[in-house]
């Protein structure tokens, strides 16, 4: 029984509850169900969730308890292993998270990175899948900064209206083009020393006809060594990212 269900379409309404009838009739199963389905509303549990569920209600009943003396005496014990189920989840699941996490704050700026956006990307993964592949976060983030931006930090804004330049294909996302995203939202050449390797980062940033150059096309107009050109963009992402990170975490 490892397939998984979201509350109500759980056994008893697919009539597969295996507890004896004498304990607890399917009325009152289904009255147990409804108050998980309040309770933990749109959470996965699966097969084994429901029947431990149902069995420790199941221990509030009593021979001919009619089914509102149940609802009152079962709630209690529904709260409850609902609560620990839930702290089991989390902790089950923090090792992913953090992963996930560390993840994202390496394709964007990571105070821009909150726990609802951690979420997100977590259920689209199957939760048996305690590490999701990196590629399927950036692809997330990607489409995540293709998404529409009213409501969002303003940050988050400026990324999406650079992620619509940058990103072509957000299936084809890679780390290299989200972070090119965030330098070129945040660019400020103000904040950039004036040396001669430097002045690859407005050819980089800058479109031409209607697009951005790639590294290889940037050095080559500058003379400058591909690693070189990359070492410059990490070097500048840097700098603003120091700028901003302090005017975010004091908002």
């Amino acid at each position: 029984m490892n397939k998984h269900h979201t509350v109500p379409f759980t056994l008893s309404f697919q009539g597969r509850v295996s507890l004896s009838p004498e304990k607890l009739s399917l009325p009152l199963q289904s009255t147990a169900l409804a108050q998980l389905e309040e309770t933990l509303c749109g959470v996965k549990l699966t097969d084994d969730d429901i029947l431990a569920y149902l069995e420790h209600v199941s221990g509030c009943y009593t021979p001919g308890m009619s089914k509102s003396d149940f609802r009152l005496r079962s709630l209690a014990a529904s709260c409850a292993w609902c609560q620990r189920r839930l702290a089991r989840m989390l902790k089950q699941s923090e090792p992913r998270r953090n992963h996930i996490r560390a993840t994202l704050g390496r394709c964007i700026p990571a105070f821009l990175v909150t726990d609802d956006m951690v979420s997100r990307c977590e259920h689209v993964f199957d939760p048996d899948d305690h590490d999701p592949h990196t590629g399927d976060i950036i692809r997330f983030v990607a489409r995540e900064l293709l998404s529409d931006p009213d409501g969002k930090h303003p940050l988050m804004q400026k990324l999406h209206a650079s992620a619509r330049l940058i990103l072509t294909d957000p299936e084809q996302a890679d780390r290299d083009a989200l972070r090119l995203v965030t330098l070129h939202a945040l660019y400020d050449p103000q904040l950039i020393p004036h040396r001669y390797e430097t002045a690859a980062l407005p050819l980089r940033l800058r479109p031409k006809d209607g697009r951005i150059l790639t590294v290889e096309e940037v050095a080559a107009k500058t003379q400058l060594p591909v690693i070189l050109v990359r070492e410059v963009e990490e070097a500048a992402l840097r700098l603003i990212l120091k700028k901003y990170a302090p005017e975010v975490s004091h908002a």
